[in-house]
């Protein structure tokens, strides 16, 4: 919550007394990749690389092309905000083949992968591979019903998907996040 509310520090001050080492391993990727988007959130984008790398290596130890993807996603943005723009797009571009494979299937995902890998391609100089990718992106927000209840819906599509498919934390995730639109739309009603 204190990172989606923009508080990093406060949010990094909850999590500095955990040691990985007395935890899970889905908990220890869950740090790990907080604290990415943590150190991502306070401009230590260095300190993200180390954190997301360990993210995909808890990810892999559990065998979940999503939780991997989604720390591969952000380890690629800290690599560009480095200026490692190789970088980033190596690791954007294992994302897109997730995504083109079928093995991810969130189109909010997608949506953000596409822009990240169109940035990638416009700083490398390959501007028509950018404009592809900007135009994907361009698909995938189209595809999407851009008001707040469209998204809620969305989200509640996509917690449901993962709950079938028993990855509990991941369906958590994206129902509390229709949760939340849904009660924001409820207090504007109110209003």
């Amino acid at each position: 919550v204190l990172v989606q509310q923009r508080a990093y520090a406060q949010a990094n001050d909850l999590l500095t007394p955990i040691v990985p080492d007395r935890i899970t391993t889905d908990q220890a990727y869950r740090l790990f990749f907080l604290r990415g988007q943590i150190h991502l959130g306070l401009q230590e984008h260095q300190e993200a690389v180390v954190d997301l790398r360990a993210a995909v290596t808890q990810g892999e130890g559990l065998n979940d092309v999503e939780y991997i993807e989604r720390a591969r996603n952000l380890l690629g943005k800290a690599y560009f905000l480095l200026y490692n723009y190789t970088l980033a797009m190596e690791h954007h571009i294992r994302c897109y083949n997730a995504i083109e494979h079928g093995q991810i299937a969130d189109p909010v995902f997608a949506l953000e992968l596409y822009n990240n890998l169109a940035n990638d391609y416009f700083r490398l100089g390959d501007l028509e591979k950018a404009i592809t990718f900007y135009h994907r992106a361009l698909g995938t927000l189209d595809g999407l019903n851009r008001d707040a209840k469209g998204f809620a819906e969305k989200y509640m599509e996509i917690g449901k998907s993962y709950k079938a498919l028993g990855k509990v934390t991941m369906a958590r995730d994206y129902l509390m996040r229709s949760l939340a639109i849904y009660e924001m739309c409820d207090e504007q009603r109110l209003e």
